[in-house]
């Protein structure tokens, strides 16, 4: 119920008008339900039994008052203030499209046909206005019944009934691009990696809806086109045409007589994640700052600029403003209210923010949560099947957090198993070359016994190798190379002489595993 409850109280805090004056009105006598409420606002609990805890209640009563906190929160959804709520001038309508579109059909339901015919014409204004086919089909549906039961115009009639088909064929064709988008990221949401990806399958997708670019009066049918587009580009590795293409999706949403800010925001980090492949560090600097200004803060759009801009600033090597990113989505209060994967994905990416704090000695801000190798696998879930994609990135910063506490042993195995790895799900795949060959780095460094001028030479052929290979990423372009592999091996290489130069093969238990991977 916890974070059913989190999403709501951010709801209530962000966009409703007096939310406090109003939840106190409802439940005037229950002030442990306004108390949960400020609790919840103040400490985005990540379980019931925490928030319990907190408000001093045992866990049955705490889940009565959290009951009729969730139902009084429902009840104030549509107190909506767009001030506070800084919503664009399509997010209002869209909002007083929702009011008009229930209004109309209670109002239908009790038999006031001249009432829920006046809010059908409102709403089917709105619709033609801010192209939103949905509210233009229903408004039609209720104005067509009007036609043949108030006025009795069979003219009349024959015109609603028209542009009921017609709008009802835009509202499909917007929901057929919806489904596309959401095939195309099924292999992502299963994680099953790079090899499940048909780029062909999404390039039939987009012939499928191109004809209907430009005539369609559905701006989300275009927003779904543009988005198919780049998801084409992504996983056919061409950055230039994902930047081209989310500049025409901008250009098309700037030509409309309104705001669209967390649309527009959505295409300024994709810009950014194609300027960061490219090279080009202040462009995608401009872009990711560009798409933070215009997303609200806590919304999607909002965490996926912010993911951007980490992945920009560790490209960059700009590590100070990466850890200062890193701790204000881990510290916001609507992570908790973030898809398990997400949350993992932040998790992992802390990780490689730990490791290069310890790697360059760039302090972590306040609050930073602390990394350790043992518990570091324990919040991962959802990664393990992606064998050619973020689990790439686990077991590498897996190994490197047990390099910087010194667990020799622990390293010893986790070599042997990152061999195994390779031979298994790496060897002879272009989609996870770099990968391979970094994995390639990491068992050399062991082979060397950490001595840094062996190493250094050895290491010249690969890195060489490593360096004529442009970054080979999965669809989700930016998971799986999370720092760049060049960089990454200097700042391993510079720290060989803090660790003596080698690791004691003396110990108990270490020879077996080392024999394990000397074989390799």
């Amino acid at each position: 119920m916890i974070k059913e409850l989190n999403e709501l109280v951010w709801y209530a805090e962000k966009s409703l008008w007096r939310d406090e004056a109003l939840l106190g009105f409802l439940c005037k006598n229950k002030p442990e339900v306004l108390q949960l409420y400020n609790l919840i606002q103040k400490h985005h609990f990540k379980s019931d039994e925490e928030a319990a805890k907190s408000i001093g209640l045992c866990l049955t009563t705490y889940k009565k008052y959290a009951k009729a906190l969730k139902v009084h929160l429902q009840d104030m959804v549509f107190f909506y203030n767009e001030e506070k709520a800084r919503a664009d001038l399509r997010l209002k309508n869209l909002f007083e499209g929702i009011k008009d579109l229930g209004a109309m059909r209670l109002l239908y339901a009790r038999g006031c046909k001249l009432a829920s015919k006046e809010v059908a014409e409102s709403l089917l204004k709105r619709g033609l206005l801010y192209d939103w086919p949905d509210f233009v089909q229903y408004a039609a549906l209720y104005l067509r019944d009007c036609a043949l039961r108030v006025s009795g115009n069979e003219k009349e009639f024959e015109y609603y009934a028209n542009l009921y088909h017609q709008y009802k064929g835009w509202a499909d064709l917007e929901n057929q691009a919806w489904e596309y988008v959401q095939r195309t990221q099924l292999p992502y949401r299963r994680k099953t990696g790079a090899r499940q990806v048909k780029p062909e399958q999404t390039r039939r997708y987009i012939r499928t809806l191109q004809e209907h670019v430009d005539t369609a009066p559905s701006i989300m049918f275009h927003i779904y086109f543009y988005l198919l587009n780049n998801q084409y580009f992504l996983e056919t590795y061409d950055h230039t045409a994902l930047l081209k293409n989310s500049n025409k999706a901008l250009a098309y949403l700037e030509n409309k007589p309104y705001q669209i800010n967390n649309l527009q925001a959505a295409f300024h980090y994709m810009k950014v994640i194609a300027y960061t492949y490219l090279g080009n560090y202040e462009e995608g600097e401009q872009a990711a700052q560009t798409g933070l200004s215009l997303a609200a803060e806590g919304t999607a759009s909002w965490f996926s600029a912010q993911e951007v801009y980490l992945y920009l600033s560790l490209h960059t090597c700009n590590y100070e403003k990466a850890f200062s990113v890193y701790l204000q989505v881990y510290t916001h209060r609507r992570f908790v209210a973030l898809h398990a994967a997400q949350q993992e994905l932040w998790h992992i990416l802390g990780a490689y923010c730990y490791i290069l704090h310890h790697l360059t000695g760039i302090p972590l801000p306040a609050g930073f949560p602390t990394y350790k190798s043992g518990k570091f696998l324990n919040g991962i879930q959802n990664y393990h099947n992606d064998k050619d994609g973020m689990n790439i990135a686990i077991l590498i910063a897996h190994f490197i957090l047990q390099l910087l506490e010194g667990k020799d042993i622990a390293v010893w195995d986790r070599i042997a198993a990152l061999a195994k790895y390779r031979e298994r799900y790496l060897m002879d795949d272009p989609f996870v070359a770099r990968s391979e060959i970094f994995i390639k780095m990491l068992i050399l460094l062991v082979k060397t016994g950490f001595q840094r001028a062996v190493f250094l030479e050895k290491l010249a052929p690969l890195l060489d190798e490593l360096r004529k290979l442009p970054l080979q990423l999965t669809n989700q372009a930016h998971e799986l190379e999370i720092v760049p592999y060049e960089n990454l091996i200097h700042l391993i290489t510079n720290q060989l002489s803090k660790r003596g130069g080698f690791i004691t093969r003396a110990q108990p238990g270490v020879r077996s595993a080392e024999q394990q991977w000397m074989r390799v």
